[in-house]
């Protein structure tokens, strides 16, 4: 059992997604990195990633964002696609460079339902492995608008993550192609 690292709920699936893909700093009066909106075709892959993640079951209570434009457009355009999803909170936590292990003291969606994360690389990264393995250190390979659910069997904590699937963004087009049958 972990130690009592933080506010979520025993049991809690956190969602860790990356943002989509956004113009560089130059470009349609973008001036610095915290500006940087999504493109035309990052839109569309945030969509896509909201579809997916609903068409698997991903029912978040809250959606956290880090403040920086592409991620919050990223959750926003995600989130409008999951039918029950909670509130879109802005977190420092999921800035880049940010401690791993703020994620564990995030508050939970009050209701025992899941969370949703969207952030940058490599904290994102560098989060599911210190989750995972408690070292922030393993290179994990996220693409832009890719997404992964850790659970925890007790509250969340270094090296108390168990994986139950990472799928990057190809991944989610096969999955919205296909078919029930």
């Amino acid at each position: 059992m972990p130690p009592d690292e933080g506010t979520l709920e025993r049991g809690v699936r956190i969602y860790l997604a990356r943002h989509s893909d956004a113009v560089q700093v130059g470009e349609r009066g973008v001036t610095s990195d915290a500006e940087r909106m999504l493109t035309a075709g990052g839109r569309e892959k945030a969509v896509r990633l909201g579809r997916a993640l609903a068409r698997i079951g991903c029912d978040p209570g809250v959606v956290y964002t880090s403040p920086l434009v592409r991620a919050r457009e990223t959750a926003e355009l995600a989130a409008a696609r999951l039918p029950k999803a909670g509130r879109l909170s802005t977190c420092d936590a999921l800035l880049p460079g940010a401690d791993p292990a703020d994620l564990c003291r995030l508050p939970g969606s009050g209701d025992g339902r899941d969370i949703l994360c969207v952030g940058h690389m490599p904290h994102v990264s560098a989060a599911v492995s210190f989750l995972l393995t408690g070292d922030p250190d393993w290179d994990v390979v996220f693409k832009k608008a890719a997404a992964c659910c850790l659970s925890f069997a007790g509250g969340p904590g270094p090296g108390y993550a168990r994986l139950e699937w990472l799928i990057q963004p190809g991944q989610f087009r096969r999955l919205l192609s296909t078919r029930d049958a």
